[in-house]
């Protein structure tokens, strides 16, 4: 686990919410003692102003705010430091926006420096929109903050303010990640810590899902009948069910997300360990076509699948094996049946299917190469078109 020395001038992701405005600010008045020169930069919505006065106030004072009061706790504690990088994560609303500034200037103006993420989705008006769009974003953003923050061991998410289910994501997002989470309800002297998951997520199953979890994200939305058969009981909670003009679609849950970026943010540290040895350009063989009638493809396939043989580096060489000209797919990586690595190939409303030989020792292996090649796929590091 991260010391609190480690946490030092390093990442805190906020989650931000209104007390700061309501109920807070706006209950005082010009006549509050001590309080006239906070209520007029309020009611002027002066966020400068209103950031310079905050400063000059007690952080543990109730009427700074949560995300104030709980960061002034982690101080005291020596969670963090007197600066660093604090990201805010804000809902989508005029109050989130607002006070995400106030809270940005305040912080800059103390020695952070402070970038602000908006939550698509995160509002309180559409409660499908909320539960669909905006826990998902708020788990992609949170996980997005920590993997292009270098490192996990330097990070810790601070879920004190927001909506309730804005904290409970962002607590499992943490501690699936594996990187501390604090919480200070307005009633504790303290800031707490919450304990990690008791149980590790299961890796090789997320292995065994990973392109599929991928597609879903990548597509948003997938009609059901394109991805049955990859479909099992451990992805109920991982996707949600949607009938859209009498026919089936499902999409990733909040939780499916998160379990999709943090095994995402372990296999980028881990892939060296798991996948298989290179190999040598010598051995690599060019794509042969099976006996099928390509006509206008033959030369678009061709090189689709002989640049996936000679820059990925593991990849020996590969056969097709399938083509429907009336069956357009989904695009993605899977361990068949029978054990071996399939691509799955749409192209002009056709669908290519071809087997991937590569260095892979054991199952094991395969299943790492299929993640790796999904996730290829999914940076357009071979483009499919």
């Amino acid at each position: 686990m991260t010391t609190k020395r480690a946490m030092q001038g390093k990442v805190l992701i906020c989650t931000v919410g209104t007390s700061l405005f309501e109920p807070n600010l706006s209950s005082i008045s010009e006549d509050d003692e001590g309080r006239g020169a906070l209520y007029r930069a309020y009611r002027d919505r002066n966020w400068e102003l209103l950031a310079e006065e905050l400063v000059k106030v007690d952080p543990k004072e109730r009427i700074c705010g949560a995300e104030i009061n709980s960061m002034a706790s982690m101080t005291e504690e020596g969670i963090i430091g007197d600066s660093g990088t604090l990201h805010l994560c804000h809902s989508d609303t005029p109050v989130g926006a607002n006070i995400a500034q106030v809270l940005k200037l305040y912080y800059e103006k103390k020695g952070w420096f402070a970038n602000i993420w908006k939550i698509e989705g995160l509002q309180d008006e559409d409660p499908r929109l909320f539960r669909t769009t905006g826990l998902r974003n708020l788990a992609k953003t949170i996980s997005r903050i920590i993997r292009e923050s270098g490192s996990p061991e330097f990070c810790a998410i601070n879920a004190t303010g927001g909506y309730k289910a804005q904290i409970a994501i962002a607590v499992l997002a943490g501690q699936a990640i594996g990187i501390p989470v604090y919480y200070k309800h307005e009633r504790f002297p303290i800031i707490i810590s919450l304990p990690p998951l008791p149980v590790a997520l299961d890796f090789r199953y997320w292995l065994s899902k990973f392109g599929i979890l991928l597609l879903i994200d990548r597509e948003q939305i997938v009609a059901m009948a394109d991805i049955e058969e990859d479909l099992d009981e451990k992805m109920e909670s991982l996707i949600e069910k949607e009938d859209i003009d009498g026919k089936d679609y499902v999409e990733l849950s909040p939780l499916g997300l998160i379990f999709l970026e943090s095994f995402k943010n372990y296999f980028h540290e881990s892939s060296g360990t798991l996948l298989p040895h290179d190999v040598p350009k010598s051995e690599k063989k060019r794509v042969s076509l099976s006996d099928h009638d390509w006509g206008r493809m033959r030369g678009q396939v061709k090189r689709i699948l002989d640049n996936i043989v000679y820059t990925v580096p593991y990849v020996k060489e590969i056969h097709t094996n399938y083509l429907n000209p009336d069956l357009p797919s989904k695009s993605r990586f899977r361990l068949s049946s029978k054990g071996d690595i399939e691509g799955i190939m749409s192209l002009h409303g056709s669908t290519i299917k071809f087997t991937v030989l590569t260095s892979a020792a054991d199952e094991a292996q395969r299943e790492a190469v299929v993640a790796d090649l999904n996730l290829r796929l999914d940076r357009q590091d071979f483009k499919i078109e």
